[in-house]
């Protein structure tokens, strides 16, 4: 019996034709989305800010909060100390 040959959008790695490269985007559009509604609902009922915190270090983060119309402050840092019973 003759071994089967897979067009070339096949590989090895993957048993699935290579995805539309118009949807590439779309698992971020929908974290977009996600993130998109609830401010916007959150406008028609009257509330004007709106506070996000990230990492620094965080770009995908940084870059939705950016999208959506977050403007970067001056860093906040929180300091903690546990003390001693008695």
């Amino acid at each position: 019996m003759e071994r089967p040959t897979f067009p070339p959008e096949f590989s090895a790695r993957r048993a699935a034709p290579t995805a539309d490269p118009r949807l590439a985007d779309l698992p971020r559009m929908a974290a977009d989305l996600e993130r998109f509604v609830p401010a916007c609902a959150a406008l028609e009922r009257g509330f004007t800010h709106s506070r996000t915190s990230s990492h620094s270090i965080n770009a995908p983060m940084l870059a939705i909060n950016e999208k959506l119309g977050f403007v970067r402050e001056t860093a906040v840092l929180t300091v903690q100390k546990v003390l001693s019973p008695g």
